[in-house]
């Protein structure tokens, strides 16, 4: 009886310990019915997953850390550990289950900059020459503070999500003064 306790336990650590290094991705891409899907985190390994004629996919792969993946429709964070439903029921993507937030955050951070610097809405485009560079700053504080409230009220993610999230926050703030600097000829520090 002892025996046998210790190798059901032995199983159970190896089968959790396996699981641990494996993510899955599911869900249904209309769009992409009958195709496949390719994750690319550029390292040359790309991952493909069959979608079939309905649009439905499911996929469980290796991954030894967290990292981002180009998409079909943008970039996905995936970690070992997240199984991570995508549906695309009209034209936005709608995340479910572990590993959710992380992606729905990333959305969020990646598309909130527009309400900050409308640099490419054309009828906000006129009030960017028009602002004065302190007040682009504050614009660029503004951002950064609602950015990282989206990290700080969620907690629970990866210390690597937050890094490199962090870190493209501040990307986003140098590329928009760049291009302030490029099509307004004003450099604001």
């Amino acid at each position: 009886m002892k025996k046998l306790f210790a190798g059901a336990l032995i199983a159970l650590s190896i089968n959790s310990l396996a699981q641990s290094k494996s993510a899955t991705l599911s869900g249904k891409l209309i769009k992409s019915a009958g195709d496949s899907l390719v994750l690319d985190a550029g390292d040359h390994h790309p991952i493909k997953i069959a979608v079939d004629k309905n649009g439905a996919f499911k996929s469980t792969f290796k991954l030894d850390s967290g990292a981002y993946y180009a998409f079909t429709t943008g970039v996905l964070y995936l970690a070992p550990g997240m199984d991570l439903t995508i549906n695309k029921p009209d034209t936005a993507l709608v995340f479910a289950g572990k590993g959710s937030i992380e992606n729905t955050i990333m959305r969020q951070i990646n598309g909130s900059i527009k309400w900050h610097v409308p640099f490419g809405q054309a009828a906000l485009f006129e009030k960017m020459v028009d602002t004065p560079p302190s007040d682009f700053l504050k614009e660029m504080d503004a951002y950064k503070a609602d950015a990282t409230k989206l990290l700080t009220d969620n907690k629970g993610l990866s210390p690597y999500f937050v890094k490199t999230q962090k870190q493209n926050i501040d990307y986003i703030i140098r590329w928009a003064t760049d291009t302030y600097k490029t099509r307004y000829g004003k450099d604001p520090w």
